[in-house]
């Protein structure tokens, strides 16, 4: 005689998505492959609003579930009318591994706090006593360190988005009890729109700056898969001009008796309608060096042409 009860105790890992298979149920399974025509299942019992099971007999969670016992059964009811019921005891133990995507922009250093890779850093909490490692597998764990104790990550160097945009690595926590929760971590990384540069020069008639000094907006501009456009903005941006490869000079001569410092921002918007903005500081020093143009000795003094300004202007007698 056919048994119409049967029982199942499975244990699986916490998940955001469990999967039981009909197979699984093997009572269920067999009494359902016997069936001369096509039943259908259903769910009952304490937990069955946390499931569903398909035509086939499939059972899956709806959402996320978490460790401990659940208890549910499967029911088929056979085309000629016999029903069985499966009991279902489920066991979840906690995860031991899990995933984070981060995003970050370049930078000389990327710090990565333990509390963004959520599921290894609640597992380390529940703990206590164990310790954090990058496992050394793949290609970028060399890339970073991290604090065995606080699970805080850090770059080893700079992090460049035009070397690589990015890395993958895993971090495990081995736990005070023998277990190893182990998370894989995928870093992305944006290019900075902002940046800033600090410039010295000695004073001169006219000065010039040209455009490869102004290194991360000239690297943005390269990756420009059109043409884009050059500007200037900010308190002295008036005494300077840019021209459309993105050099830029003075319209006067920088003179320290006139102003010794400039702040302007340079900015590229891009053919694709990014802009990266550059804050250049720019101090200026005394000229090591001066530069004497000839002067005339008038009948009231020594004069200069009006259309040549120099630092310097020796004076010599007027020749007739």
């Amino acid at each position: 005689m056919d048994t119409l009860v049967s029982d199942a105790s499975i244990t699986a890992e916490e998940t955001q998505s469990l999967t039981i298979s009909a197979a699984t149920l093997s009572s269920t399974n067999s009494f359902a492959a016997k069936d001369p025509g096509v039943g259908a299942y259903s769910l009952t019992g304490a937990d069955a609003n946390l499931f569903n099971v398909d035509a086939n007999g499939n059972v899956t969670s709806l959402g996320t579930i978490t460790k401990g016992n659940y208890n549910f059964n499967v029911v088929y009811t056979a085309s000629n009318g016999p029903i069985h019921t499966e009991q279902v005891v489920l066991n979840l133990t906690e995860a031991l591994q899990g995933s984070s995507t981060i995003s970050a922009h370049e930078a000389n250093q990327i710090t990565i706090t333990s509390n963004v890779m959520s599921s290894i850093n609640g597992f380390a909490a529940r703990d206590g006593f164990g310790h954090y490692r990058i496992a050394a597998t793949g290609s970028d764990y060399n890339k970073f360190t991290i604090n065995r104790d606080s699970g805080t990550i850090t770059s080893v160097g700079n992090i460049e988005y035009d070397t690589q945009s990015s890395f993958t690595f895993d971090v495990i926590y081995d736990g005070s009890d023998g277990r190893k929760f182990t998370e894989t971590v995928t870093l992305n990384i944006g290019d900075t729109l902002n940046s800033s540069a600090t410039l010295s020069a000695e004073e001169t008639n006219l000065l010039t700056i040209g455009a490869a000094t102004l290194s991360s907006t000239n690297a943005f501009a390269t990756k420009d898969p059109g043409v884009g456009s050059y500007n200037l903005g900010g308190a002295d941006a008036g005494l300077f001009n840019i021209d459309n490869n993105g050099n830029i000079t003075s319209k006067n001569p920088m003179l320290r008796s006139n102003k010794s410092s400039y702040n302007f921002d340079v900015s590229y918007t891009s053919s694709t309608g990014k802009t990266h903005v550059e804050n250049v500081s720019l101090s200026l020093t005394e000229a090591l060096q001066s530069i004497s143009t000839l002067c005339f000795r008038g009948r009231y003094g020594c004069y200069q042409p009006r259309h040549i300004l120099t630092l310097e202007c020796l004076c010599q007698p007027r020749q007739f």
